[in-house]
């Protein structure tokens, strides 16, 4: 996890255009609230998107992430207690269909086995 540090001027950058893209996004779409946004993001890492989500107005109850690196969801679970955080391979997901209303997944398919 230390190698995606936000300290890295490279990672920093990549993090600051990801907001500026869901912000963008969610002036398109015309979300003005997040107070009610359901979401889910494959791939969470540690939880930097939806804790940003929350930042946001986003309710943490409303908010799912699944990722792969047990270290990942461990560190995520410790940060963001009220986020439900899944252990494992987002092919199958443990929430129900149609639960949430945006779904999320950035740099997942670097994780992803070839």
């Amino acid at each position: 996890m230390a190698d995606h540090s936000i300290l890295q001027p490279g990672n920093l950058l990549m993090v600051q255009e990801r907001e500026r893209y869901l912000a963008r996004l969610f002036a398109r779409v015309g979300w003005s609230s997040l107070a009610e946004l359901r979401a889910f993001e494959a791939g969470c890492s540690t939880g930097y998107n939806l804790r940003l989500l929350v930042q946001w107005g986003a309710k943490p109850q409303n908010l799912a992430g699944q990722d792969i690196d047990p270290a990942a969801v461990a560190y995520c679970r410790s940060r963001s207690s009220d986020i439900r955080v899944h252990e494992g391979s987002a092919e199958r997901i443990p929430e129900p269909d149609r639960a949430f209303d945006l779904a999320l997944a950035f740099t997942l398919f670097s994780s992803v086995a070839g």
